[in-house]
């Protein structure tokens, strides 16, 4: 965690992550894509599951079209403890 910059925190790494998640999926937008990327680990897990032959293809095709757009918005950085 201490490439990640979660090092030297009071609070444990997990549990400031957890916040983290928890305030972004109030925004509407994230919350969207991120049920939009569990729909697509559920179909590649049945493509695993199934043994298909384009598992690989579905693999590089995950979460495609999801971290391109801008439109999440992110609340500002606080020097509050969590």
């Amino acid at each position: 965690m201490k490439k990640e910059g979660l090092d030297g925190f009071e609070d444990h790494p997990d549990k400031i992550l957890g916040c983290a998640a928890q305030s972004y999926c109030e925004d509407d937008g994230f919350r969207m894509k991120m049920e939009e990327l569990f729909r697509q680990v559920g179909e590649l897990l049945t493509t695993i599951y199934n043994q298909d032959p384009d598992v690989e293809k579905a693999f590089e095709e995950l979460g495609k079209g999801l971290i391109d757009a801008q439109e999440v918005t992110l609340p500002a950085a606080s020097a509050d403890k969590i």
